[in-house]
């Protein structure tokens, strides 16, 4: 299993916590807030309500009540997203080729052409690529498609 650490790994933490878990909600909103626009729709797979948070464009999926994806797009110069130079991921420079994030965070469990996906425990790191460039990374718990 692929080691990660940084501020990517506390995203990740917040998978799997109630909306009304006050703490848990408190930290994301910390990470990608802190304001946020809702929007719920209901669906074949339950109540989803869709949190976008304007300072860093990132998503928040919550089904059901529980936090199951968050989608970080990542900002590059110009662009409204989080920063590439912001220690999302230790060690990593988000600003980096795709084989040079590869060589630092270690072979991916799949891959294809526009994305690697890393699985931590019960939880699963997907990174996005348009042409060698890191474009969203986004998080999920084992069981629910990738965000």
């Amino acid at each position: 299993m692929t080691s990660i650490a940084g501020t990517v790994t506390d995203i990740l933490g917040t998978l799997g916590a109630s909306k009304d878990d006050v703490a848990g909600w408190a930290d994301l909103l910390g990470l990608l807030g802190p304001g946020f626009e809702e929007q719920a729709v209901e669906s074949s797979a339950g109540r989803q309500v869709v949190c976008t948070f304007a300072r860093t464009g990132s998503t928040a999926l919550f089904q059901d009540g529980i936090l199951v994806g968050i989608l970080v797009p990542i900002a590059h110069t110009g662009e409204i997203g989080y920063p590439a130079d912001g220690g999302l991921i230790d060690g990593v420079d988000l600003s980096a080729t795709r084989a040079a994030i590869v060589a630092a965070l270690g072979a991916p469990a799949r891959t294809s052409q526009r994305m690697d996906l890393y699985r931590l425990g019960d939880r699963y790191l997907r990174l996005d690529f348009d042409r060698d460039r890191l474009t969203s990374i986004s998080g999920s718990l084992q069981g629910v498609a990738p965000a």
